[in-house]
């Protein structure tokens, strides 16, 4: 409780975030306020100290007890909550009041109060409800049938339970009664495969691919254009030739 009750003053945007007691000295508490702003409080403590400061009028009553745009020492305010003037109020008065004593922080809770009493939940599978009540009751535990699940064990009979193993001291044990059929499990979908690509193009039969091909022969095939069998395979030459004077 003290660790949550902390956070009213430590944590950003607790109700009194910005009450915290003077030279870090730690402390806990809650705000409090009535509907319609008829009252307000503050109460905190340290280790050592404990102070509530209540905020209201015990004069009049209806319209004339809310605290909304009223006027109080002079400061306006709007709406009045615990954190308004309680707070301001009960830091003022723990400053004063602690200064003389020893900064002590708060002693760490005990796992058992932090997360709760666990003890050991008896084994109920395969018990029938009837049987399973009283195994639980007997045992300090509120038990209770939480339906019919799918599940091999014989119908009628207790499946599983929930919380299992251990449970909090005195706490909700469920239990659910099978109904003899077997959860039914969907086939998992094989996984995909994406297709493999080709290292090279493939230019056909009878074709190198063109990574096989050397770059001096891609420059060469390129300046200069296709065999010709009637000159062994060198280009032919297509210049003009000076041509016979026939006059």
């Amino acid at each position: 409780m003290t660790y949550l009750l902390r956070g009213t003053l430590e944590d950003q945007g607790g109700t009194a975030a910005t009450q915290r007691l003077a030279d870090g000295r730690v402390a806990a508490g809650k705000t409090g306020t009535t509907e319609n702003h008829g009252e307000s409080w503050f109460a905190g403590f340290t280790p050592q100290l404990a102070t509530a400061v209540w905020v209201g009028t015990p004069l009049g009553d209806g319209p004339n007890m809310e605290m909304d745009n009223i006027t109080i020492g002079g400061q306006y305010y709007p709406s009045v909550f615990g954190g308004t003037i309680a707070a301001p109020l009960w830091k003022q008065i723990m400053d004063d009041a602690s200064e003389e004593m020893p900064k002590k922080a708060f002693q760490a809770p005990s796992g058992k109060v932090a997360d709760g009493d666990y003890v050991d939940l008896p084994s109920v599978i395969g018990k029938t409800p009837a049987e399973a009540d009283s195994i639980l009751k007997g045992a300090g535990f509120d038990p209770r049938n939480a339906g019919v699940t799918s599940s091999t064990a014989p119908a009628g009979t207790v499946a599983s339970t929930s919380p299992s193993g251990k449970a909090i001291k005195g706490g909700l044990a469920e239990y659910y009664v099978s109904n003899g059929v077997a959860p039914v499990t969907a086939p998992r979908r094989p996984p995909r495969r994406r297709p493999r690509l080709p290292e090279h193009d493939d230019p056909g039969p009878g074709l190198p691919a063109l990574a096989d091909l050397h770059v001096d022969e891609l420059r060469a095939a390129a300046h200069e254009g296709p065999e010709n069998p009637k000159t062994n395979g060198k280009p032919k030459n297509t210049g003009d030739k000076p041509k016979k004077n026939e006059g």
